[in-house]
């Protein structure tokens, strides 16, 4: 019986996504001259998704929050001009000035295998905007996908860049649709 449990446990993964931003991806943003106020609370912080892949797939957990936060932060920082981050949803008294409040959430994280050697991610993010007066003008979503090759010795860390590519690839979506809201 302990060997049996040993076993089970022996396949257990934590995922940490890279939480440095791409270099590439960063350039491709056009910065925009607009103060916004960006909301980061535990709710995104402390995501974590245990969506194995696959039914025969290890136990698994991906911890996206901890490499979210920072990407999200990295992104937004490249595509606007002044940004106050917030833990939690201001209220106007609490603003200093910020023309916009955004409060980015996942919608969706789906993790597919495909045979043994490769990864499938998909990401929805939403993103709700509020005006200077906290009133909600509109809310947002972008879709992402990644997919790679998984090796066999170093399979938690291709996943952990797997996953990282996807996640900043959905913040390049939502960006480009909150500019959009933003643009006159």
């Amino acid at each position: 019986m302990v060997l049996i449990f040993s076993f089970a446990l022996a396949g257990c993964h934590t995922i940490h996504p890279v939480a440095q931003p791409d270099s590439a991806l960063l350039k491709s943003i056009s910065p925009k001259s607009a103060k916004i106020g960006l909301v980061l609370d535990s709710v995104y912080r402390d995501y974590k998704s245990k969506d194995r892949g696959d039914m025969f797939a290890d136990p698994q957990t991906y911890l996206i929050g901890q490499a979210l936060v920072p990407l999200t932060t990295a992104y937004f920082e490249k595509a606007f001009q002044s940004v106050s981050v917030y833990e939690t949803l201001p209220n106007k008294l609490e603003l200093h000035g910020e023309g916009y409040v955004i409060r980015p959430r996942i919608r969706e994280f789906d993790n597919e295998l495909i045979g043994f050697s490769e990864q499938e991610i998909s990401v929805t993010l939403a993103a709700e905007i509020y005006d200077q007066n906290m009133n909600l003008m509109k809310e947002v979503k972008a879709h992402a996908y990644e997919e790679g090759k998984l090796g066999f010795f170093n399979s938690s860390k291709d996943s952990g860049l797997i996953v990282s590519r996807g996640l900043q690839k959905a913040l390049l979506a939502v960006i480009k649709e909150i500019e959009k809201v933003l643009t006159p």
